[in-house]
């Protein structure tokens, strides 16, 4: 089983080399998770999930000296309000996957700080029998400042937001939380 997961994740850093986003490139960490979520466990225990996400994580860096963990695998968005931010640099991407949806929806907000750099953004939601639904697709053109998504039905679900610079000399600057 634990060979099988960590199968599916170098799938999943190898996934992040293609050109084309779709909502399945973040499987592979997406099974992982649901295998140790449940929705009761969302609502009462949130940092056993976080826990576990890490160090699944942390022991498959240090074993591939070819991919950076640290800025190739998805990051833990918390459903809390609490912004993170960060730089996407040319033509790379960065993936969010939430924990467990406890509620029926939950809000989605980027901010793109500098308005400079054109990046595409694929959100989507993924079930516990595999299914994947692509939610919103959008394209920062570098006027925007700032786009929120509200996510309706999704309770029992994990989402994952792609964002990816589509431009090979800009910086991506943005900050986005989940609610």
């Amino acid at each position: 089983m634990k060979k099988a997961l960590h199968i599916g994740i170098i799938a999943l850093a190898i996934s992040f080399t293609t050109s084309a986003q779709e909502c399945n490139e973040g499987l592979g960490m997406i099974n992982s998770l649901w295998e140790k979520a449940t929705l009761e466990q969302a609502l009462t225990n949130p940092d056993a999930i976080i826990d576990e996400f890490n160090t699944l994580k942390g022991s498959l860096g240090s074993s591939l000296n070819s991919l950076s963990f640290k800025s190739d695998a998805p990051k833990l968005l918390f459903i809390n309000g609490k912004q993170k931010q960060g730089t996407i640099k040319g033509l790379k991407k960065r993936v969010y996957i939430t924990s467990l949806i406890p509620k029926e929806s939950i809000t989605i907000t980027i901010q793109n700080t500098q308005q400079l750099a054109v990046a595409e953004v694929v959100i989507c939601a993924h079930d516990k029998k595999g299914a994947t639904q692509n939610i919103h697709q959008f394209q920062f053109t570098g006027e925007e400042s700032d786009q929120t998504f509200v996510l309706e039905a999704i309770k029992g679900k994990i989402i994952s937001i792609s964002i990816k610079n589509k431009e090979a000399s800009g910086k991506f600057e943005y900050k986005i939380a989940a609610f």
